[in-house]
């Protein structure tokens, strides 16, 4: 939607809490190009944080075969 108004844009997505886990599961799909940023557990651990009673606790970190630009916010 940005590239319809905005040539070449930079953009990025932060996957943290529930959303890293719909990502994990392909349940979000992300246009290529985007950068993933990757969150901590809020205690320095790269991995999901617990929500509520749900606790997912799944790797914060990109598959081998994520392709494309990743970063971290720590």
């Amino acid at each position: 939607m940005i590239a319809e108004y905005e040539r070449d844009p930079v953009c990025c997505v932060n996957l943290y809490g529930e959303i890293t886990e719909l990502y994990k599961k392909g349940l979000l799909e992300l246009p290529e190009g985007v950068i993933k940023i990757w969150a901590d557990s809020g205690y320095g651990k790269m991995v999901t944080r617990r929500q509520g009673s749900h606790n997912p606790r799944i790797p914060s970190i990109p598959a081998k075969h994520d392709k494309g630009p990743h970063g971290i916010y720590y």
